[in-house]
């Protein structure tokens, strides 16, 4: 059970974890919940590039299932809980997938800005410097 309650936090903690080089860009925040569920609250107030983005968002549905399966094979006695864990850790990413899905089809230079509401797409604009040339 006291695994359950941590995979959020260590979900988070992840994610914060595949951001450390933009830590000045973050905003973060502990909240006990029901007097013993740690909520970690973590917000990007810079923008970040799109892959950078893109791997934060993904990196703790591989690290923390790749370890489920691991363990249910190499602890077979106890695959029902790695596979209850791995359960569980799915529907908490299913959100960062979806975001996934979103941003993967976003043009390659893009930016990527957390809102309130979620998250804007920045599509850096070149301007052509051969227009101001007369001819």
């Amino acid at each position: 059970m006291f695994a359950f309650i941590l995979l959020y936090p260590m979900h988070k903690l992840i994610h914060y974890f595949s951001l450390f080089n933009y830590r000045k860009s973050l905003s973060y925040g502990l909240k006990i919940k029901y007097t013993f569920i740690p909520i970690l609250h973590m917000r990007i107030t810079g923008t970040i590039p799109k892959n950078r983005y893109l791997f934060t968002l993904v990196t703790p549905f591989f690290v923390l299932n790749t370890f489920f399966i691991l363990g249910a094979i190499k602890w077979p006695h106890f695959s029902h809980y790695f596979c209850l864990s791995l359960a569980f850790h799915c529907s908490i990413c299913l959100l960062d997938l979806l975001f996934v899905k979103d941003i993967w089809r976003a043009p390659k230079n893009a930016i990527i800005e957390e809102t309130p509401k979620g998250y804007e797409i920045l599509i850096p604009t070149y301007t052509d410097d051969s227009s101001h040339l007369s001819h």
